[in-house]
């Protein structure tokens, strides 16, 4: 955070009285009092050469070697002014003023310890010194050492400097020691003594920033940009806010604005295009950065995200330039070797991201997203338990990675690990609670295990996420269907119908489920509709064709049948059921031939056996017709 350096820190002029001999003055104090009077004029290049030649004439007066050191300060001669000083003090070591004086001069030429050497020596000859506690405060703030700054500043308002320059150092002070809430409240008393006090608002907005409260942090730097439009910092300050809150709009505005007040401001160039990249903005985002390495070519932050960018757009030979570019100066960051990992990622150079993941982790063992993309790759090389080892790590450093949790999760069910899964995603779903997709696999999931009334609290949460989720509403009717829950089972696969009427899977369940209440004329539309939507749905045409024939309608069950055979050639039940319906039209030579092809495709489908032993029995053939049972008989035994 900025420092103001305090005003007026010059101490009180040591007025000196010339000798008492007014008929014949010694000429020394001719030159004392010529230089004193030069001195309250404001020429302090005539006064040191008065006063210089009054010590030439009497080295040992004493005030004039302070008074000496005061126009020499003035003349930016800190050298020349020190030198004087420490000869007041050499020769009257208790006049206070002159520690002071020659603290400031130390100061002034960059020699902080013998600086705060000489004002300490000043507050110990003169404890009121108020001034001497101000720019102690300020020499202690610039050492780090910001406890013993706040104790001077504190001293210097408590003895009556209570000026918006101490409060406004003070908040400084407290805010460098971690002391936010007694720095908002210096900064609020700053303002109080001086409305338009700008560093002070500015000061202000960074410290409510730090305490996360945002819309006061804006109102604060809105005031200075209200007082001054050109406050270059405070725009960038908004930006920031903004940035934090989301609304990337307003927060490009304000970094926009920066980069029109200060063409070289390279952190707002490159949160600009961070935002731009937030955004979508690809090329708005990689003009930025250009700009911003055009400026600064070695910060290295830039060239990563510039690299980002390109990658995005699919210019992978010139991301890999930009990222290698970065690597030149020896900055071995952790986010450039990840960068380069999703490069290969994304070009399918596996070993070669595996490689920069893995130094990604030995420069950041916590990169969560480094462990999480490992995890990703492991899992499409079917190396499941590295998979898994890298998703488990990915979660343990960051406990609220969601992704990482419903990979693991998807992983486990795969793998048959049920319980696994279901607790990876409960995790999933207690991170964030409007995870669709994490309640619909813990639904389908509970359902696997028989879990029903899990199933069902799982399947309603999504419903409830996303009201016109079909899946979900699809899978409530088929466990409600599994209970024989018939009618919520109806309502679930209307809703799933409603949310989409192309939805061949519900049109089909529904058609089940009319069938199992009795309502044959529903069930055959709604399976007529699965079959239109979708002509290839051969479970459908079976269907219809099994109610057709309970409906004695053999002509439509026997179509039915043929467009399911067709869809699927192999099928020996769909072959036993065309059997079934040629012997119920007495057309036996057709129900035999069905029933062999049946069992050449399943030679121990005893049903197939059963009919074929009847159609033969009809065709008057018993010896085949014993056969046929006999083989019946001993497949059932089994």
């Amino acid at each position: 955070m900025k420092k103001l350096l305090l005003t007026g820190i010059v101490s009180s002029l040591l007025l000196l009285v010339p000798s008492m001999a007014a008929e014949r003055p010694e000429e020394a104090d001719l030159h004392i009092n010529l230089g004193v009077n030069y001195f309250k004029v404001g020429n302090y290049e005539a006064s040191a050469r008065e006063l210089q030649k009054a010590l030439k004439l009497n080295p040992n007066i004493k005030n004039v070697h302070g008074m000496l050191g005061l126009a020499l300060y003035h003349l930016q001669r800190y050298d020349k002014a020190i030198e004087a000083l420490k000869q007041a003090v050499h020769l009257d070591p208790l006049i206070a003023e002159n520690h002071y004086n020659l603290g400031l001069s130390y100061m002034e030429n960059g020699m902080l310890n013998e600086s705060i050497g000489a004002l300490e020596q000043a507050v110990k000859l003169s404890p009121q010194s108020t001034e001497a506690h101000s720019v102690l405060g300020y020499l202690f703030s610039e050492k780090q050492l910001h406890d013993q700054a706040i104790e001077h500043y504190n001293q210097a308002i408590k003895q009556g400097i209570n000026s918006a320059e101490n409060n406004y150092n003070l908040g400084i002070a407290y805010y460098n020691s971690g002391m936010v809430d007694e720095a908002i409240a210096a900064f609020e008393k700053a303002i109080a003594l001086q409305s338009n006090f700008e560093q002070a608002y500015s000061a202000l907005g960074i410290a409510y920033k730090t305490k996360n409260l945002l819309a006061e942090a804006i109102e604060a730097h809105q005031k200075v940009i209200a007082l001054n439009p050109n406050s270059v910092e405070d725009h960038f300050q908004l930006g920031l806010i903004y940035d934090r809150q989301g609304d990337l709009g307003k927060a490009a505005a304000e970094y926009r604005e920066t980069v029109r007040l200060n063409s070289q401001h390279v952190p707002a160039l490159t949160r600009l295009g961070t935002v731009y990249y937030k955004q979508g903005l690809h090329d708005e985002a990689a003009l930025v950065y250009q700009k911003a390495l055009a400026i600064k070519p070695d910060l290295v932050e830039a060239r990563i995200n510039y690299g980002i960018v390109l990658k995005e757009k699919g210019l992978f030979d010139q991301a890999l330039a930009q990222f290698q570019a970065a690597a030149e100066p020896g900055a071995d960051r952790p986010e450039l070797h990840y960068n380069l990992g999703t490069l290969h990622q994304g070009r399918k150079s596996y070993e070669q991201a595996i490689a920069q993941y893995k130094k990604t982790l030995k420069l950041d063992p916590a990169f969560a997203e480094a462990y999480y993309n490992l995890g990703v790759i492991y899992d499409f090389q079917k190396l499941s338990d590295q998979a898994i080892a890298n998703y488990q790590k990915a979660v343990e450093v960051k406990p609220d990675f969601i992704d990482a949790y419903n990979n693991l999760g998807v992983l486990h069910k795969e793998l048959g690990f049920h319980d696994k899964a279901i607790a990876a995603f409960k995790n999933a779903v207690k991170i964030n609670p409007d995870f669709a997709q994490g309640y619909f696999a813990l639904g389908v999931l509970y359902d696997l295990q028989s879990r029903y009334d899990q199933a069902l609290t799982s399947y309603k949460e999504v419903v409830r996420i996303k009201p016109g989720h079909v899946e979900a509403q699809n899978n409530l009717g088929v466990i409600f269907d599994r209970q024989k829950q018939y009618d919520q089972a109806i309502a679930a696969y209307t809703a799933a119908i409603e949310s989409n009427p192309e939805y061949a899977q519900a049109h089909y369940n529904l058609g089940v489920t009319y069938e199992a209440k009795g309502i044959s004329g529903k069930a055959l539309s709604a399976y007529q509709t699965a079959t239109r939507i979708q002509p290839e749905y051969v479970e459908a045409y079976n269907r219809l064709g099994r109610l057709y024939e309970k409906q004695e309608q053999y002509d439509q069950a026997l179509s039915a049948y043929m467009a399911a055979l067709k869809l699927k050639p192999q099928s020996w039940e769909i072959l036993n059921n065309l059997g079934v319906i040629y012997y119920k039209q007495e057309l036996y030579d057709k129900a035999s031939t069905q029933f062999q092809e049946a069992i050449k495709l399943k030679s121990d489908f005893a049903e197939a056996y059963y009919n074929l032993g009847t159609a033969y029995t009809a065709k008057e053939m018993p010896q085949k017709a014993l056969e046929a049972y006999e083989q019946y008989e001993k497949l059932k035994k089994k």
